[in-house]
C-alpha cells in the first residue's frame, strides 16, 4: 500500500514538473 503512495506522489510530481516546463517553453516561443 504504501509503494502505491509513493508511485502516485512520485508520478504526480513528475506530471507538475512536466507540465510546468511545456508551460515555460510554450511561453518562450509565443
Amino acid at each position: 500500500m504504501a509503494d502505491r503512495n509513493v508511485q502516485a506522489a512520485a508520478t504526480a510530481a513528475t506530471t507538475a514538473a512536466a507540465g510546468a516546463a511545456f508551460q515555460q517553453a510554450t511561453q518562450g516561443r509565443f
